[in-house]
């Protein structure tokens, strides 16, 4: 690129050069005169030179832009496809047994929590924290930076629930969750009058930070007459609630039954929801062993309403 642009600007001071000698006045007065220096050939110069280094600069780029779209085309078939996402800068992602995240060149995963492994498809795999190269199958080391180098296509493979940070291209599979609960503050179980469909029902409930969180299964109960039932099957070992918008639910006893207050054990939740196989952006929190969901997250994700009365103070549930 340097020699490049310098090519173009020696160039260009030829050919400055050369037009400065055959630029002259008139026939009575053959002198460059000043005016014409300051008023024409300075800025004739000055706009030509950017209109060529323009087009050159252009024309470097565009190749280049070219070369890398064209890497990228191949290592994303390397790695079984293009349906990569691109992440700027490290970004969580909150992982399960047997779930995957695949990697491109350039890109570095850190394990923060729980146990994930690494198979290196193509390439070369560092631990940069520990400056050596990876194994195909090595366990990673939380805390340590792994950086795919070029020609590289690996994939991270999680041996637990756990979380971790990547930046670069990659592609998680559809148990890997991309939003967690942070640390919860104010907690209490609420009192806060509920409506189902017009008709009043009592729901264990709690306000953390000033949102409402559900059981998920009382939530299923309520719905399984209606147009917005939906299934709830727990896969304990991989800590996933996998859900079926449209299918049956198979109550399991308890649904609507209300505990004592457990607000001092509220945790965020490790367990993710899944919706039609794919994991769902909603907020969870554990109490006393259950796990609660933000309601509107659950509405959006399971298709329901949810709205609230403010004159009476009244949590709105309607089914579609």
């Amino acid at each position: 690129m340097k020699r490049t642009v310098a090519a173009i600007l020696i160039t260009l001071l030829l050919i400055c050069l050369t037009s400065a000698v055959a630029a002259g006045g008139t026939a009575s007065d053959p002198l460059i005169s000043r005016s014409y220096i300051d008023d024409t050939y300075i800025p004739k110069m000055l706009a030509d030179g950017q209109a060529r280094i323009d087009t050159e600069l252009g024309t470097v780029y565009n190749a280049a832009a070219a070369e890398l779209e064209t890497r990228y085309a191949r290592f994303a078939a390397l790695a079984g496809g293009d349906a990569y996402a691109y992440a700027s800068g490290f970004t969580p992602l909150y992982t399960s047994l047997d779930s995957t995240v695949s990697l491109l060149p350039g890109s570095s995963l850190i394990c923060l929590q729980g146990g994930a492994s690494i198979r290196v498809a193509a390439g070369t795999v560092l631990d940069v924290s520990a400056g050596s190269t990876v194994d195909s199958g090595a366990a990673l080391v939380q805390g340590h930076r792994y950086f795919c180098a070029e020609e590289t296509a690996a994939v991270v493979t999680g041996a637990s629930t756990g979380s971790m940070l990547v930046d670069g291209y990659y592609r998680a599979s559809d148990d890997v969750g991309t939003v967690i609960a942070p640390a919860p503050g104010a907690i209490c179980a609420t009192r806060q009058a509920i409506r189902f469909n017009g008709e009043l029902v009592d729901m264990e409930v709690y306000n953390i930070d000033d949102y409402n969180y559900f059981k998920l299964r009382d939530v299923a109960y309520l719905m399984m007459n209606t147009g917005s039932r939906f299934s709830v099957a727990a896969i304990g070992e991989r800590a996933l609630i996998d859900t079926a918008c449209g299918a049956d639910y198979v109550p399991v006893g308890g649904e609507l039954v209300k505990g004592e207050d457990r607000s001092d054990t509220c945790v965020p939740s490790a367990w993710r929801l899944l919706v039609g196989g794919k994991c769902a952006a909603v907020i969870g929190y554990n109490l006393g062993g259950n796990n609660f969901f933000k309601l509107r997250d659950l509405g959006d994700a399971l298709n329901f309403l949810v709205d609230y009365d403010p004159d009476t103070g009244t949590m709105l549930i309607d089914s579609k």
